[in-house]
């Protein structure tokens, strides 16, 4: 999707993937249906918890915001996924 310059798309399969290396974990107990806000309230006492906050709310607002997402700020959150998938790697 990125090197197609869908970033916003790019961003919600950044997301996605997330939600299942934080599954495939056992840090959250995924489902279908499940609302992001479920898997923020799991992670309450967890150390992921303000990251996974943070990108959470990065890519609500480009997704259901439907706020464009350029390619400077999509570089900005790839580094970001990319850091927290290798912090969740390394537990």
């Amino acid at each position: 999707a990125a090197d197609q310059g869908n970033f916003r798309l790019a961003v919600r399969l950044w997301y996605l993937s997330t939600l299942k290396q934080l599954s495939d974990k056992k840090v959250i107990d995924w489902r279908p249906g499940k609302t992001n806000y479920a898997y923020l309230t799991e992670l309450a006492s967890s150390p992921y918890r303000r990251a996974f906050g943070s990108l959470t709310a990065d890519f609500e607002s480009s997704w259901y915001g439907d706020q464009p997402v350029r390619q400077e700020r999509y570089q900005e959150l790839e580094q970001q996924f990319r850091r927290f998938h290798q912090q969740i790697a390394a537990s």
